[in-house]
């Protein structure tokens, strides 16, 4: 198991200094406000950085193109 701890956590409901997230097998199972940690655990220590469990990033360039791109391309826009 994963723990990333001592940053402020955004739950997308509240902030949440200093907590712990629980990862294990690539899912986040539990978000808590935690100082101690078990000692079997992999800890990844994020203080000072903002984290938002389960944020998706949506940005994409889809539709932009380069200038030596074939103009094939263009058509990218209208589909997205």
């Amino acid at each position: 198991m994963i723990v990333l701890k001592g940053g402020k956590i955004f739950t997308g409901e509240e902030f949440i200094e200093n907590g712990a997230i629980f990862i294990e097998n690539g899912k986040i199972v539990k978000v808590l406000r935690r100082k101690r940690l078990p000692s079997n655990v992999e800890v990844i220590d994020l203080k000072g950085k903002y984290i938002l469990p389960g944020f998706i990033d949506p940005h994409t360039h889809i539709g932009m193109r380069d200038e030596g791109a074939p103009r094939d391309y263009s058509d990218v826009n209208e589909a997205t």
